[in-house]
């Protein structure tokens, strides 16, 4: 009878590891579960008389009639639930989209376009726990004559829009660019114009909380630009870092990727995985809005 108990009592807490592991939202998760789920995760500071607050002011705003009831969280708890801080955010991210439409326009991701980013640079998500998110990025192919920056950053925020959908609101979100055989060539085809303000974006228009911005191997041409055009704030959040061993301590080395010492897979492995994943996301999300006529 113990060995039976015992049992159970494993077979139980490998399956609550595994949800916990797991993603925590689908497309089927309606905004009611959604909603007690991020309450219950950020009590007492996510409040829905707040939510109804940032609500009003969405609603009054005619530029900002395609904000969602599930965004209206995302965006008040990465502004610390401020409701004024929120609204602004929310301002900032809708003018950068109407700038910039080819980041955020629907894009399958087995296209070609897609798969040839996914072929020539690896991002990964190295964590996506409801506490914290670590994504990595690092060429797979050297040759710049087919590295098309556009692309590439559609990709990375189909990633972070993948992320909050399946995880909601975490605390903590890391970024590793590991700029590894990053040429000068890769770096004219940066648009200097369009780099900057998106990653002025990444910390002030995007609903996360960015914590880190790690850049491994960054090369001198890189470094000298982004010290030119960045805001001190972003600049406060970057470290540039020469040796990996910097980054790998007893929180990361398990999920870093095995090229630059950790224990994880190689990156163009779990680049794959990542990439995996999001297909199955987008094809679910697809059915339900063909299912529900969206």
């Amino acid at each position: 009878m113990m060995i039976l108990f015992c049992n159970y009592f494993v077979f139980l807490f490998y399956s609550l590891f595994k949800l916990c592991k797991g993603d925590l939202y689908t497309p089927m998760t309606s905004y009611e579960d959604f909603l007690n789920k991020e309450i219950e995760k950020h009590n007492p500071h996510l409040k829905v008389d707040d939510i109804k607050s940032l609500k009003n002011y969405v609603e009054n705003d005619t530029e900002l009639k395609q904000v969602k009831d599930k965004e209206l969280i995302i965006f008040l708890h990465s502004a610390s639930f401020i409701v004024d801080d929120a609204y602004k955010t929310i301002k900032y991210n809708y003018e950068y989209r109407s700038l910039k439409p080819v980041y955020f326009t629907y894009k399958d991701l087995t296209s070609q376009e897609m798969i040839q980013v996914k072929n020539i640079i690896g991002l990964s998500i190295l964590r996506s726990t409801t506490e914290e998110w670590h994504i990595y990025a690092q060429l797979k192919i050297n040759d710049a004559s087919n590295f098309i920056f556009d692309d590439v950053i559609h990709y990375f925020f189909m990633i972070i829009e993948y992320l909050i959908k399946t995880q909601g609101a975490v605390n903590k979100v890391i970024f590793t660019f590991n700029f590894l055989n990053f040429s000068f060539m890769h770096s004219l085809k940066l648009k200097s114009m369009n780099l900057f303000p998106m990653l002025t974006f990444l910390k002030n228009g995007l609903p996360i909380r960015v914590h880190r911005i790690n850049l491994l191997n960054c090369n001198y041409f890189i470094n000298i630009i982004m010290n030119k055009f960045l805001d001190k704030s972003t600049i406060d959040m970057i470290t540039f870092i020469n040796d990996p061993k910097e980054i790998l301590n007893e929180d990361t080395k398990d999920i870093m990727p095995s090229n630059i010492g950790g224990n994880g897979d190689d990156f163009i492995a779990l680049s794959d995985k990542t990439y995996d994943k999001m297909v199955k996301f987008q094809k679910d999300y697809k059915k339900k809005k063909e299912k529900n006529n969206i």
